[in-house]
């Protein structure tokens, strides 16, 4: 089963993701920003295959999850995957080590792909 790291601070948003993923039998780890991604980061026994992450978010903002991501030797390779509305953040996400972006809003069917493709590259 893979597991998902899903980091959104929009409680509807997190929700809705998150129980779409779970139809598809996806595990589901929750986080509403970057500092409580970390501490289940952290926590866990075993890491998430990949981390969803959102850009703006109150405590610790997605690029600053993905710059403390990419300096842990422990999961410096690990997948992940922005997803902002803002056009702009694409180019951004790639420039911060992210391994993919989707621009919102998007349909569950493209989350899906995505995280497929992502995690056929490792």
């Amino acid at each position: 089963m893979v597991r998902v790291l899903l980091v959104e601070d929009n409680h509807d948003m997190l929700m809705m993701v998150s129980e779409t993923l779970r139809l598809d039998d996806y595990e589901v780890l929750e986080a509403s920003n970057g500092k409580e991604a970390l501490v289940l980061l952290q926590a866990a026994l075993e890491p998430p295959h990949i981390v969803i992450t959102d850009v703006k978010m109150p405590l610790m903002d997605g690029w600053q999850l993905l710059a403390a991501i990419r300096g842990h030797p422990a999961w410096a390779d690990l997948p992940c995957l922005v997803l902002s509305g803002e056009v702009g953040d694409g180019e951004k996400a790639e420039g911060h080590g992210a391994n993919g972006f989707l621009l919102k809003p998007f349909r569950h069917q493209e989350l899906v792909h995505m995280i497929d493709t992502l995690l056929q590259i490792q």
